[in-house]
């Protein structure tokens, strides 16, 4: 298999050591892309990923994993024992003129065998080694067990899910390496930018840590808990959280709908639709927070107005009346989903063992430079001929297109990967600004515009003048973390003067990013095809809900509003409960990393061609990678996984057990007989009756409940280490308030604190990805409101003093938000 000149990757080359799930999404994204990636695997058993579910009926064993085959569609695969010499020279050899290495083994294993990241600079002196492990290269938590819910118990999602009364639940699947491979591209792709552009030299270790990869969605919970502008919320009961309510999944007669109602004029509209008009007006219920304390009254008025009424005519209605409703498919049904199927969001996955199935295609939209839709995954071994025995052996030459000669960073100082890219950020809320802010992160000049009438409404979206007054607009935890090292100023463009302003900014930019819902912007004036006559290079992205094009192109929503239109709560939950949210807005922070990926990829395009295009991002698409492991069991097997609430079909035990205190819950997760041998001789005599993996899941009941009698009188960080001292994977369920003081954050320093106007010294979460030890550097609070106008518009786009004079009178700029 030859690279494809025409993706924006083609040229790069990337070698993957460890077949993770982290590791191998990070490389799908690769190689979907253009890029030539090597699955190097272990000799007859092959990468992990090969023994995970869902499985092929009358597939060879190592070759029976449709998650495996959708992981590796598009690359190749060796078979090596690189613990040996000749294993060990075969893998230098595949690495001559490779750009990146991926692996996730234990820190230090690799260079112990001889493939540390000086190894490979001999074979190839700018090469990235990304690391992507569950909790980094340093610290007190870098040699402990992990797994995708022991990393989402500790940055505090597992512990809003579930009864009030009853143990959290945790989401099922892969969720926590999927976001973090996604990350590490992120990372990995700004460091081959920076290669390319001059803006860094050398060989780099980029580490990726899995946790901190996942902390994107709870990072804002825990600086507000640090700066007392929020307590812990305890569990209010499935699919109840902060901020608002109405916010759920109602059974409907045909099946379920998603609501979130978090504005007024939403919540005025969804009483509306429902006919309950007598409690729209009531004062308690006119603010988001004043729904929620009173669900426990509204929620059975919703549930039976909806239970005889289709749930799509609702969805179709509502969206008319400009409320984030959503149908939220089951497995079955997502793949006849008008939308989904118009915008080709599955695609076929081929295996010579497996046949054919559908599956999710890459998220986002590179139009000028689509990644591949689907692809070929294959047998184990299947190149290593090809590859290591002489018919197409890798030459070691540079990849067309590469420049060298950049200056090697020194850690500890803030890489500037990005330096003279110049991004128009015209996004609000989390997605769009989070996107952003990872350009930010790697140094890219970043211009956050917004209006003084239609200012982001991250910084509040029930604004009185009380609140304005009151410097409400500045003090938002949300709005000031995604929108860390930004400059930012305000024209409203609606106004013929500040919509021409934009475009002569425009000009002067490199990328444009917005989530706007489809058809605003062209209705300024403002499409890509307008911006890109000011600007051919242009690279722009739109990141509506449900992306351009499509029957609901146009549709409102949140993050919580695409993670019900994705289907995936069908995966999550105990077997009784409704479809199962992750209890934050999940689709955004999702949708914004994605972005990220999306922008990453565009540059590198566009460094070594010189062409812009254009980029479109579905947000409810973004989430069909987390739901993958259901969405390809219903595919290729014909059924959904089973809903075990915290219990697994394979392991035991494998759940969420209570500890001593109040409310204190611990993750473990037994996943092989050498960890379940020293559970059982750790807790003595109590679970000396269980016997083989067979007993215990035939049993599965009665040994949660001896565990429980053990972990009870423990505290579960002790509990924590005590298991982990013994490579048990465990993690204590925290709140995301505990986040700052965490000892392994700390000792990795991932909390700077940063001063800003209004709020005064707050912590701001680091890059999930760095350089050595050091973690990216961030140099500049989150604008306030038009806090740039004067600097931007005289010296960027060259105004006088009684132009910026006149654009204040006109009301087109400002600093101060103004009530509509």
């Amino acid at each position: 298999m030859s690279p494809r000149p025409n993706r924006a990757l083609a040229g790069l080359r990337a070698l993957d050591l460890s077949g993770t799930v982290a590791t191998g999404y990070c490389g799908k994204l690769l190689a979907d892309h253009g890029a030539e990636v090597i699955d190097v695997e272990p000799a007859g058993r092959g990468f992990p990923t090969r023994w995970l579910a869902p499985f092929v009926p009358g597939a060879p064993a190592q070759e029976r994993s449709a998650l495996h085959a959708w992981l590796s569609a598009n690359k190749q695969s060796v078979e090596v024992d690189i613990r040996s010499a000749e294993g060990r020279a075969s893998v230098l050899r595949l690495g001559r003129g490779a750009d990146l290495v991926l692996e996730a083994e234990t820190p230090g294993t690799l260079a112990g065998l001889g493939l540390g990241l000086p190894d490979f600079a001999t074979v190839s002196p700018d090469i990235v080694m990304t690391s992507v492990t569950w909790f980094g290269q340093s610290g007190p938590y870098r040699d402990y067990a992990g797994s995708d819910n022991v990393v989402q118990a500790l940055v505090g999602l597992v512990r809003g899910i579930g009864q009030p009364d009853d143990a959290p639940c945790a989401p099922s699947g892969y969720h926590a390496q999927i976001i973090a491979g996604l990350t590490a591209y992120i990372g990995a792709m700004g460091q081959v930018v920076a290669r390319e552009t001059g803006n860094a030299a050398g060989p780099a270790h980029l580490d990726a840590s899995i946790l901190e990869a996942n902390l994107c969605f709870t990072d804002v919970g825990a600086v507000a808990g640090h700066s007392r502008r929020v307590t812990e919320a305890r569990r209010m009961g499935v699919n109840r959280f902060p901020p608002t309510y109405p916010l759920g999944i109602f059974a409907c007669r045909d099946g379920w709908l998603g609501v979130t109602a978090l504005t007024p004029a939403q919540w005025h509209a969804f009483c509306r639709l429902l006919g309950l008009e007598h409690i729209a007006d009531e004062p308690r219920y006119q603010t988001s927070v004043g729904r929620l304390r009173d669900a426990d009254r509204m929620e059975p008025l919703i549930v039976e107005r909806v239970a005889d009424r289709s749930a799509r005519e609702l969805f179709e209605r509502g969206q008319e009346m400009r409320i984030p409703l959503a149908f939220v498919p089951t497995m079955e049904q997502l793949f006849d989903v008008d939308q989904f199927v118009e915008r080709g969001a599955f695609a076929p996955i081929e295996h010579p063992d497996q046949g054919t199935y559908l599956a999710p295609v890459t998220p986002f939209r590179l139009l000028g430079t689509p990644a591949a839709a689907g692809g070929t995954a294959p047998r184990l071994g299947a190149s290593t001929r090809k590859l290591l025995e002489g018919d197409g052996d890798p030459t070691g030459a540079g990849p067309p297109g590469r420049r060298h000669g950049g200056v090697p960073s020194a850690p500890g100082v803030r890489e500037r990967l990005l330096a003279g890219v110049r991004v128009v950020d015209l996004s609000m809320g989390w997605a769009g600004p989070l996107a952003a802010r990872h350009l930010a992160d790697m140094g890219a000049e970043v211009i956050k515009v917004e209006s003084c009438a239609r200012f982001d409404w991250w910084r509040g979206w029930e604004a009185t003048r009380e609140w304005i007054d009151g410097g409400g607009a500045e003090k938002s935890v949300a709005f000031n973390t995604v929108n860390r090292n930004k400059r930012g100023i305000t024209l409203d463009l609606a106004k013929p003067r500040g919509n021409a302003l934009l475009k002569r900014l425009v000009a002067e930019s490199d990328v444009v990013v917005e989530n706007y819902s489809a058809g605003v912007l062209p209705k300024l004036g403002l499409s890509y095809e307008v911006l890109r006559e000011v600007n051919p290079q242009l690279v722009m992205i739109s990141m509506p809900a449900f992306g351009t094009n499509g029957p609901w192109r146009g549709y409102r929503a949140y993050g919580s509003t695409v993670e019900q239109a994705s289907g995936i709560p069908h995966l999550s939950g105990r077997p009784e409960w409704k479809p199962t949210m992750v209890h934050v807005a999940y689709g955004d922070a999702t949708g914004g990393l994605n972005g990220a990926a999306a922008l990453v990829t565009a540059l590198r395009h566009r460094q070594r061609t010189g062409e812009g295009q254009y980029l479109d991002l579905s947000q409810a698409e973004c989430l069909f990678p987390l739901g993958v492991h259901g969405i390809l069991a219903q595919s290729a097997t014909g059924s959904p996984p089973e809903r075990l609430g915290n219990r697994s079909a394979t392991h035991a035990p494998h759940g969420v057990f209570p500890c001593a205190g109040d409310d204190e819950w611990i993750v473990i997760q037994v996943l092989d007989e050498e960890q379940w041998s020293r559970l059982q001789s750790l807790v003595d005599d109590g679970l000396g009756s269980f016997g083989d993996i067979e007993d215990r899941l035939r049993r599965v009941g009665a040994l949660e409940e001896a565990l429980s009698a053990w972990t009870r009188s423990h505290e579960p960080r002790a509990l924590m280490t005590l298991l982990q001292e013994r490579g048990i994977p465990a993690g204590h369920v925290r709140s995301s308030l505990e986040l700052v003081t965490d000892p392994h954050l700390a000792a990795r320093a991932f909390w700077p604190m940063l001063e800003r106007d209004y709020v005064g010294v707050q912590p701001q979460p680091s890059p999930p990805y760095r350089r050595a030890s050091a973690p990216l550097g961030i140099e500049r609070p989150a604008p306030t409101l038009g806090q740039h106008n004067y600097e931007v518009l005289t010296t960027l786009l060259g105004l006088g003093d009684a132009e910026i004079a006149a654009l204040e009178r006109e009301g087109i700029i400002g600093t101060q938000p103004v009530l509509e």
